[in-house]
């Protein structure tokens, strides 16, 4: 089992990537899947909202939106508050492909978002 976390603080509009998570084994075998946690305790800035949604890579090269077994698309519900945000929220990732990384789109004015995301490979 690998547990990454990574720190989220968006300060601007627009899309941005965090970093690419390996989840290969020590035989650089994918791992089976990805159990994600996301807590955005602090929202502020004007009717802000932040979307988050896994990519998976097999050449972390190109992307692709994470999908479920039904081949249904996989993102977490849209933040919009720290009332929202508090809890953190949780998604269980069916994958085949080595590479991870999360697509954060942040509209609002001024928007802020602060927490963490937590990933669990196994």
């Amino acid at each position: 089992m690998q547990t990454f976390k990574e720190a989220i603080a968006i300060t601007a509009t627009g899309t941005t990537y965090s970093s690419v998570f390996n989840l290969t084994d020590d035989n650089e075998m994918p791992l089976g899947q990805a159990d994600v946690a996301i807590a955005i305790p602090t929202v502020t800035g004007t009717t802000p909202s932040l979307t988050v949604t896994p990519q998976f890579s097999i050449d972390n090269v190109n992307w692709q939106d994470a999908k479920d077994l039904s081949d249904n698309a996989i993102a977490f519900t849209a933040l919009t508050s720290a009332q929202a945000a508090n809890v953190a929220v949780h998604k269980y990732l069916p994958r085949t492909c080595a590479f991870l990384r999360f697509k954060y789109v942040v509209t609002g004015t001024n928007p802020v978002f602060t927490g963490s995301i937590l990933i669990s490979a196994r």
